[in-house]
């Protein structure tokens, strides 16, 4: 969510630039409108300095240059609007980005030009179509100075439109996938709860399951490494007393021992039988190991997990490892059985 919220932020800012660049033109339109109102009422502010007779020095400032101080005023305006509106959200995006830098560069030639077209036409407030003309120039200049970077920047843009789309998409689906599966968590848990033991129902919850079926599979394990290592001493006693009997084997052979009391791990079968038998018999020794595995890990995950209150999760890691120990030296008791029976 941080990478799709990082895409949205810059898709903002590039909206932000875009928003900046039509407010500019806006301001532009709207000062040939201005510079009129301002002529007004420095016309009137004069009329009325000569009629209560001011002292000349609060009115000495020549008209012209007055005017054009005004004007350099809505340029300065233009520039606060393109640095605020424009340059910094393209900063947020990427602020050593070769067209940034460009563009920072290009608003002081746009100043130069501005001041250039000044003093070529000093005078173009007289007349209502020369402050039109004037300012009708000037955005001119800012939209062919845009022209320039815009494509450049509109391709990031809508590069990065692709990529949002994208990344909503794989949300939506996340978002559809964890409603699926907190629906089947819901169901699975409902179908527990009508579960019914022989002392009754067990108030065990889905996550409380989870954790407990590696434990089932240790004890289940356990159980077995029991009755197969006193299985193995059985038919040690068994092959003696017959060897006992019949020393040189004329009635009862090593095959037929096998088949009066077999054994799934035979010490009497080739080595390639006995290592296959061993693996399947270690099987649910690895769904314990794989199972303790995938819960430790959904501890390790952001957000709920299983048993991820405070107090219980390393509870079961103590089980867990009391578990593995036991199996570890229950196996081992069971290889020497094997290799006792052997020799």
């Amino acid at each position: 969510m941080s990478i799709l919220n990082d895409k949205k932020k810059l898709m903002d800012d590039y909206r932000e630039a875009q928003a900046g660049i039509e407010d500019l033109h806006k301001q532009i339109n709207e000062s040939p409108k201005l510079l009129r109102q301002f002529l007004h009422q420095l016309n009137e502010t004069q009329n009325n300095a000569m009629f209560v007779q001011q002292p000349l020095s609060q009115t000495n400032e020549p008209f012209d240059i007055r005017v054009r101080n005004e004007v350099i005023k809505h340029f300065e305006i233009y520039r606060d609007i393109f640095h605020s509106k424009i340059i910094a959200p393209l900063k947020q995006i990427n602020k050593d980005d070769e067209i940034i830098v460009k563009i920072e560069k290009g608003l002081d030639t746009l100043q130069t030009v501005f001041h250039s077209r000044l003093d070529s036409n000093p005078n173009f407030f007289y007349s209502l179509e020369g402050k039109g003309d004037f300012y009708s120039d000037l955005d001119d200049d800012v939209k062919n100075f845009w022209d320039r970077f815009s494509p450049a920047l509109a391709a990031q843009q809508s590069k990065l439109s692709t990529e949002l789309n994208l990344m909503n998409k794989s949300c939506d689906s996340l978002k559809q996938t964890l409603t699926d599966l907190k629906t089947d968590e819901a169901q699975i848990t409902a179908r527990m709860e009508q579960i019914e033991f022989p002392l009754g129902k067990i108030p065990i919850g889905l996550n409380e399951s989870i954790a407990v079926f590696p434990l089932l599979i240790s004890i289940g394990f356990l159980v077995s490494l029991s009755l197969f290592s006193d299985t193995i001493r059985l038919r040690r006693n068994l092959h003696n007393l017959y060897n006992q009997k019949d020393p040189g084997t004329l009635v009862y052979t090593d095959e037929e021992i096998s088949l009066i009391a077999p054994l799934w791990i035979d010490p009497l079968h080739p080595r390639k039988i006995q290592i296959k038998n061993l693996i399947g018999f270690s099987v649910p020794f690895f769904i314990f190991i794989i199972s303790v595995l995938i819960i430790i890990y959904t501890w390790l995950l952001p957000g709920p997990g299983v048993l991820d209150i405070s107090y219980t999760w390393w509870i079961y890691s103590i089980v867990y490892l009391s578990c593995f120990l036991l199996c570890i030296s229950s196996f081992k008791k069971m290889l020497e059985e094997l290799s006792t029976y052997e020799k």
